[in-house]
């Protein structure tokens, strides 16, 4: 706690840190965050102050007695600060810094480039922002690093909430969100890992968020995930056909329609193509030429060529997942001489979880005859 503890008129909290302003406008701030306090602004003078929210982004402001928004934390990682006004209040999370005008309006800026999932959400919710009716106060709800929400008190006194991390409960005098209105998971496909391993994709750009996405197996209900666009299922029988379908969960609990039913074999399916595989749904970023050398009875490296747009590898063997691979080779010390595996590179964005390709290959038992 400060010395002397007296003289506070607010209170503000970050990640591992917590500043005051007094009367007289001086910051003074007790943290182990060094990002944030060891280049405080000397005789500031703030009005109303926001902390970095953690991890990478330690941007952190404060509004001048003249209305600017003024930042003494900053990194790569920052968000352009607004400069439309002066304002009257400031409010900021992991990817958004936001002042309120003296006309009510909300001035806000929003980082992208995280994924364009997240970007295309995100300015979605920018266009609601600006559509808000003018507000006395507003507060920026946070459910995670990529979930923005955006409640405030309009002149008028009404309470109003836009954005995806609202609660559950509806506003006071808010309709129920109807079934009609949870849009439908669309293009379903899967990739098999093995015999009794796939993964089920479906697109999810039409930037809804539920609270979770429930998945069915031949009409009975197996799971229910946050995932946003995947689900792994490693319960399957070889020589089976199962039929999936996703439906989204909104966060009143209306489940939404059924999509279409996706129809998956597992007969020979994970293998690479010179065992009998029936080839998956192909995709321009399959990883290719993908070789294995073996250095010894119990270790060996897999190398394949670089897929396009620089993606983060997945690395399987035998339909079990081994690692993350950054570049386009992974080594596996943990083989056994009499055993054969098949092993599974799956392609995905960096910043996101869409597939961008998927290629296999085989290694057979060194003591096959």
């Amino acid at each position: 706690m400060p010395e002397p503890n007296s003289g506070f008129v607010s209170i503000h909290t970050g990640s591992g840190s917590s500043c005051g302003v007094k009367e007289s406008g001086e910051l003074v701030c007790w943290t182990t965050n060094t990002q944030i306090t060891d280049i405080l602004p000397e005789n500031p003078a703030y009005t109303d102050i926001v902390l970095g929210e953690g991890g990478a982004n330690v941007q952190s402001c404060g509004l001048t007695p003249e209305g600017a928004i003024s930042c003494w934390a900053r990194n790569q990682f920052s968000v352009d600060i607004p400069t439309g006004g002066p304002y009257t209040e400031i409010q900021s999370n992991y990817g958004w810094l936001c002042g309120l005008t003296t006309s009510g309006a909300l001035d806000c800026n929003v980082r992208t480039g995280v994924s364009t999932f997240v970007d295309d959400r995100n300015l979605a919710l920018a266009n609601e922002v600006a559509a808000l009716p003018p507000l006395s106060s507003f507060e920026i709800l946070t459910q995670s690093s990529t979930i923005t929400s955006f409640c405030g008190i309009s002149l008028d006194g009404n309470l109003v909430c836009i954005g995806s991390s609202l609660p559950a409960n509806t506003l006071p005098g808010a309709p129920e969100l109807l079934l009609t209105d949870i849009p439908i998971p669309e293009d379903l496909e899967f990739v098999a890992y093995s015999d009794t391993t796939i993964e089920l994709f479906w697109d999810f750009s039409n930037a809804f968020i539920s609270s979770s996405r429930n998945i069915y197996r031949d009409g009975v209900l197996i799971a229910s995930t946050n995932n946003r666009t995947s689900f792994i299922d490693d319960t399957l029988q070889p020589g089976q056909e199962y039929v999936y379908t996703v439906s989204l969960v909104a966060t009143n609990g209306v489940e939404g329609a059924m999509s279409e039913p996706l129809l998956v074999s597992t007969d020979g399916r994970g293998q690479a193509p010179d065992s009998g595989t029936v080839s998956t749904t192909p995709h321009p970023g399959d990883p290719t030429n993908i070789t294995i050398t073996r250095y010894a009875d119990t270790f060996l490296e897999l190398f394949w060529d670089r897929s396009f747009d620089n993606p983060l590898y997945l690395v399987y063997r035998n339909g079990e997942f081994l690692a993350f691979a950054p570049g386009p080779s992974y080594f596996d010390d943990d083989v056994n001489p009499d055993t054969n595996y098949h092993y599974t590179i799956v392609a995905r964005e960096r910043t996101g979880n869409n597939l961008i390709g998927v290629g296999f290959v085989n290694e057979p038992a060194l003591n096959t005859e």
